[in-house]
């Protein structure tokens, strides 16, 4: 079971649900806790000043990453007591984060995705705003079935 980590509150639902799963079945299955850093192309670009621009905006994005790591590594350290089956795996590539999960899943031929749904991207179309850019992607080219657990719960929207 693979469950795909950023450092969203979607995310953390995601986790806990995958916890929770996992631990039901016997015997309990490997869990792995991805987080997907999906870097600029290193070199594609006619002209120069954009490529340093790229390098710059990666240091960021690598910066940024360590820090959600660490985060997310003090988060999941609550869970490893009751459930040490749990491993949490960095994958980083020049390339989009649902590119570099799909293909992980691919690699580690995982029989189950689970991954939150925040709806971060500013991407056109219904399904992207509802889901999220990389859920939706996954969801469309993942080889295994794929959970997407929402960011909001249904019973928190108040009716009007």
């Amino acid at each position: 079971m693979v469950v795909a980590v950023d450092n969203t509150t979607a995310s953390r639902k995601a986790m806990s649900h995958s916890l929770a799963m996992a631990s039901m079945m016997s015997p309990p299955p490997e869990l792995k806790v991805v987080y997907a850093i999906g870097l600029n192309p290193s070199h594609s670009l006619p002209i120069a000043f954009l490529d340093t621009l790229d390098r710059r905006n990666n240091m960021d994005i690598k910066e940024n990453s360590r820090l959600e790591v660490e985060e997310i590594t003090a988060w999941l350290a609550k869970f490893k007591e009751k459930y040490t089956a749990c491993q949490l795996v960095t994958v980083q590539r020049h390339e989009p984060v649902g590119q570099i999960i799909t293909q992980y899943l691919f690699d580690t031929r995982a029989d189950l995705l689970m991954i939150g749904a925040s709806s971060r991207s500013t991407a056109s179309g219904t399904f992207r705003t509802l889901l999220g850019s990389t859920s939706e992607y996954c969801l469309r080219h993942a080889p295994c079935p794929v959970t997407i657990i929402k960011q909001t719960d249904v019973s928190s929207i108040q009716k009007h």
